[in-house]
């Protein structure tokens, strides 16, 4: 049986979900680090390091490695990841890197350069990393070994440690600049969330938890209702008209994949819920009453299949 695999995209709340999925497995079966510089600290001019055999045996993988993890496993993994809307993730991921300066992976020091805003960063070139970070995700395939090897990575030292410590995956160029035109960037995305195991959205996290559980075949588990955000993140209406506008024009191809995702997960979920409730519903019966219809596929499903004690976790924004 393959190992399974949660991409995790930052900042798409994936909290909860990692929570669940663990306690799914054995902690012997499960791969501890969760990103790249964790993997390759070690990484020598042959390329071996203690990533590929820490995952020997392993039947769960989690983290921010994106798609080229793939090339650590002896078989393909089965895939699921989450997914957010673009303005919401755009506004939680500036402020966890305001924030978490010394700790967050996804900038480089020249990011936090004045002037200092979202406003200010979504008008210049440090737009691209907080640009299209979904579709990046699923679109681009980095051999991310072989860049920390070949000498000629950037990003070598961190703002939290000395050099020479190996690189993750959100500062490089090969990342942030994909040698892909924007067509077939969204092409390549779109058809990897289609061939994938599972996605789920963060907007409707509880009924991602259900399809989830009803296509591995799991026990469900209610959510915790209350999100657990960063201190002090702003809401959307916190920003101006511009603003918004300035994340938009810059996240034009998560916008649309994040679009037809939507579409995608609530027919698979309309399904799921028609076959539970015995009633036949669509997108609109959705989109009035989600939360009203989620929580009674919850009911039947727990009845069906009663939820093991699991770890209270709130969903992180």
């Amino acid at each position: 049986m393959p190992p399974l695999y949660f991409l995790h995209i930052p900042k798409t709340s994936g909290t909860t979900l990692t929570a669940y999925l663990d306690a799914h497995f054995q902690p012997n079966e499960i791969v501890g680090p969760k990103v790249w510089s964790q993997h390759l600290a070690e990484l020598g001019p042959a390329g071996r390091s203690q990533f590929t055999r820490s995952l020997r045996g392993k039947k769960l993988i989690r983290g921010y490695f994106g798609r080229g993890v793939w090339r650590e496993l002896d078989e393909t993994p089965s895939v699921v990841t989450m997914l957010r809307d673009p303005v919401e993730k755009v506004i939680s991921m500036f402020h966890h890197m305001s924030s978490e300066r010394r700790w967050n992976n996804f900038a480089t020091p020249d990011f936090y350069r004045e002037p200092y805003s979202l406003d200010a960063v979504m008008g210049d070139d440090r737009a691209r990393i907080l640009s299209n970070h979904q579709v990046r995700h699923l679109g681009v395939d980095i051999d991310v070994k072989a860049v920390a090897r070949s000498g000629e990575n950037a990003y070598l030292a961190r703002l939290d440690h000395e050099p020479p410590v190996p690189i993750n995956l959100d500062p490089l160029p090969q990342f942030t600049q994909p040698d892909l035109e924007d067509g077939a960037l969204f092409d390549s995305a779109w058809d990897y969330l289609q061939g994938i195991t599972f996605f789920g959205l963060q907007e409707y996290h509880q009924a991602s938890v259900l399809l989830l559980a009803d296509t591995l075949g799991w026990q469900p588990i209610k959510v915790a209702n209350r999100l657990m955000t960063i201190d002090g993140r702003p809401a959307r209406s916190h920003f101006d008209e511009a603003v918004i506008a300035g994340i938009m024009a810059n996240n034009e191809l998560d916008a649309e994949l994040y679009g037809r995702a939507r579409q995608l997960f609530l027919s698979r979920y309309s399904a799921l819920a028609s076959r539970v409730l015995g009633e036949r519903l669509n997108h609109l019966d959705l989109a009035e009453h989600e939360a009203e219809i989620t929580d009674r596929c919850l009911q039947d499903m727990l009845r069906e299949r009663p939820a093991k004690a699991l770890p209270a976790v709130s969903v992180k924004a």
